[in-house]
């Protein structure tokens, strides 16, 4: 036997004299695959990569992108990920809160970003599990005159964050939250306005994923 159960770094067995015999090869093999999972590349080299040649846990650090991805359940992650969302909702009346549409701008996001889905029967966005950083804007299309705010509500954690107006006459809104997302709940961003009649919302939500559960 070429291995002996020696005494290399972290427990690592270490080679002897002896000529290797295909059980040291493949010891040698599964110790790489253990332990040795960082590699490097293009995005055009990674992607050519065949289903044999990744695996759960394996990293890449891309050298198209400048960022260390990962494989997490057949797909590459980052570390931290970013999306950003264009707000609206239109007629909305005084007095009730009206959750907002929300259409991503794709072109500012980092792929390969975290995965989503969208309800659009209640305005939930239900990211994967993890947590992650919500910023809203928002504006209710109309000078305030009352009550008027922006908030985010998730679907059972109830209210996330809520932000009021600072001028009337140009009533921007904002708010921030930390969202613990379990990949069933989802959250909406709702307005509530006082304008004196319909009036068109707007705005901008940014989510970003800053560690996995």
């Amino acid at each position: 036997m070429g291995f002996t159960n020696g005494t290399g770094p972290e427990g690592s067995p270490t080679f002897n004299n002896t000529p290797q015999t295909v059980t040291d090869l493949t010891r040698l093999r599964d110790l790489i695959i253990e332990r040795g999972n960082g590699f490097k590349g293009t995005t055009t080299q990674r992607n050519a990569l065949t289903a044999g040649q990744m695996y759960e846990g394996m990293s890449w650090f891309d050298t198209t992108l400048g960022v260390e991805l990962v494989r997490r359940g057949s797909e590459w992650k980052r570390h931290v990920s970013f999306r950003t969302f264009g707000l609206a909702r239109s007629a909305m009346t005084d007095g009730t809160v009206f959750f907002q549409v929300p259409t991503e701008d794709t072109a500012k996001d980092t792929e390969p970003a975290f995965a989503y889905t969208y309800d659009g029967a209640n305005g939930r966005i239900t990211p994967e599990a993890g947590i992650y950083l919500l910023h809203a804007t928002g504006h209710p299309g109309g000078v305030a005159t009352g009550t008027t705010f922006l908030q985010l509500l998730a679907a059972t954690q109830g209210l996330l964050a809520r932000g009021g107006v600072q001028i009337n006459a140009d009533p921007w809104m904002s708010c921030s939250a930390l969202f613990r997302a379990s990949g069933s709940e989802g959250f909406a961003v709702g307005i509530q306005k006082q304008t004196g009649g319909p009036a068109n919302g707007s705005g901008v939500l940014s989510m970003t994923k800053l560690a996995n559960l």
